[in-house]
């Protein structure tokens, strides 16, 4: 499963109805409210099959990451390394699934819809960074995980909100702490920093994911952090929230 960042502007109304009921956070942060992906309904064949498979599938990425964030994601998912790699640990995987909404066992009630719509009243645009945000992270702060400057904060920070949906909790950003990271991430002098970090052979060391980064990498990650920094100025001026998780 790859891994990505997803930003969604809310108003502070939605943002304190979320912070209400958490649970409306998945539907918020589903890629296309229109076209939902439904969870897979698994028989019992597909669920051993799954059980057999994913372990195998998991292991190899798992353990090319960098330790510290292998060792967050071991526990996220409840399975370390070595189970994934002897076979084990496909049930834990199975329910990090569920969480996320991706599957559910053959015979389960599907999820009510949020009665209300609440969780898409008041949404504003969203941005995803695919496979680039923890490249971009590194740039903006050197650092493998968030820290506590903004800059650490703006791809990885923010306070939890809601259950984990398999790679961690969504966070959200107050319409004032979205109008502090459009500050910092403004700084005439940032781009100049950022280009100074771009190491390939360091980032791979580091295990920045996704792990494996060439020089031709350098464009696309600008990109990625151009439109970031588009994304929150649009939302400081409209005085929006962010919600944001990986997903």
């Amino acid at each position: 499963m790859s891994m990505t960042a997803r930003f969604v502007q809310v108003t502070p109304d939605l943002l304190a109805h979320l912070l209400r009921s958490p649970s409306s956070v998945t539907e918020l942060l589903a890629p296309d409210e229109d076209a939902q992906i439904a969870p897979v309904a698994l028989t019992d064949s597909m669920r051993q099959d799954w059980l057999r498979r994913m372990p195998q599938l998991l292991a190899g990425p798992l353990a090319a990451l960098d330790p510290a964030m292998r060792e967050a994601m071991e526990k996220r998912l409840g399975v370390s390394v070595e189970s994934l790699q002897s076979g084990g640990g496909g049930e834990a995987i199975l329910k990090a699934l569920a969480r996320r909404g991706l599957v559910r066992p053959q015979g389960d009630a599907e999820a009510p819809p949020d009665p209300a719509g609440r969780s898409r009243e008041g949404k504003g645009e969203s941005l995803s960074l695919g496979k680039a945000w923890h490249g971009v992270h590194y740039l903006l702060c050197g650092e493998v995980e968030n820290g506590a400057t903004v800059l650490s904060q703006a791809v990885l920070g923010g306070s939890e909100l809601g259950d984990d949906l398999g790679y961690g909790p969504a966070r959200y950003f107050t319409a004032e702490e979205v109008s502090a990271a459009a500050g910092a991430l403004s700084r005439t002098d940032l781009e100049a920093e950022m280009k100074a970090r771009f190491d390939p052979e360091q980032m791979t060391r580091l295990g920045i994911y996704p792990q494996r980064w060439d020089g031709g990498d350098a464009e696309w990650l600008w990109e990625e952090f151009g439109r970031l920094r588009e994304f929150y100025v649009q939302s400081s001026a409209r005085q929006l929230a962010v919600v944001t998780c990986i997903v």
